[in-house]
């Protein structure tokens, strides 16, 4: 875990570092979303705590205030902090389709809201049944496996967006990002987003 979070500052860190002073008039309305977040998932199957990271598109629709955003998304999560769950270790896929609105904006700096569709599968292994009471009356010993679970829900969520249409670079800071679907699918994520304009 410590690793994937060096490599994800180091990562923005020269990114930031590379486009912060490269200024333009000339940006085309096309992105390239990069960012981060770390939360929870849960699923009929797993539950666990973690990092995830995502790449997109993104296409300005109406007014440079409504965007389009599909993306990839790629989280790694345990269940070290949840406390009446097994032990498991999962990674997360899925491709995200998200529209995001300025409700309110002043100068560089606007409030945004988003919401949109979500679809993929967890993978990972199961190593206990989180149930010490029942494993100790159990004659049968709990025997690890490894799972697979497939999801499709919506997104919806919102913070706070920096944009200078002078730079080449807007960053989205968003603390409130929510999944909601079936089968029994549900995350958090506070998430860091930035957008290199093209």
């Amino acid at each position: 875990m410590k690793r994937y979070f060096s490599l994800t500052l180091f990562t923005f860190g020269l990114m930031l570092a590379l486009t912060q002073g490269i200024k333009g008039q000339d940006f085309s309305k096309n992105s390239l979303k990069v960012g981060f977040g770390g939360g929870l998932s849960s699923s009929s199957t797993f539950d666990g705590t973690g990092l995830t990271y995502f790449v997109g598109f993104q296409r300005e629709i109406w007014k440079n205030r409504l965007r389009i955003n599909p993306n990839l998304n790629f989280g790694s999560y345990d269940s070290r902090f949840i406390l009446d769950a097994g032990d498991m270790d999962f990674k997360e896929f899925s491709l995200e389709t998200v529209l995001s609105y300025d409700l309110v904006r002043l100068g560089y700096f606007s409030i945004v809201i988003n919401g949109g569709l979500i679809g993929g599968f967890s993978h990972g292994l199961i190593s206990s049944a989180g149930m010490p009471d029942l494993d100790m009356v159990s004659p049968q010993p709990f025997v690890p496996y490894s799972a697979t679970d497939f999801q499709a829900g919506f997104s919806f969520g919102g913070g706070l967006r920096i944009n200078n249409p002078n730079k080449r670079i807007a960053v989205n800071l968003l603390p409130f990002n929510f999944h909601i679907g079936y089968p029994g699918y549900t995350g958090a994520h506070l998430k860091l987003e930035v957008d290199i304009k093209l």
